[in-house]
């Protein structure tokens, strides 16, 4: 059975949205207890999910502003 995960704060959706970037984008190797990496060329993709992700947090609302 799954759980519906709702953040606690802003803090917890956007920790939620980073490390699920790079979780989707981490490899191991097909052994039990390895360590996980993620490939230097697979780091843009990460930014850019992480980016896709932030923006479809359900209720964050965000506003650009230009600094003078």
């Amino acid at each position: 059975m799954m759980t519906k995960w709702t953040p606690k704060n802003i803090d917890d959706a956007l920790k939620d949205a980073i490390a699920s970037a790079i979780n989707d984008n981490t490899k191991s190797e097909d052994v039990p207890g390895a360590p996980e990496y993620l490939l230097d060329g697979d780091f843009d993709e990460v930014v850019e999910q992480a980016i896709k992700n932030i923006k479809n947090i359900k209720g964050l609302k965000m506003i650009w502003r230009e600094d003078e």
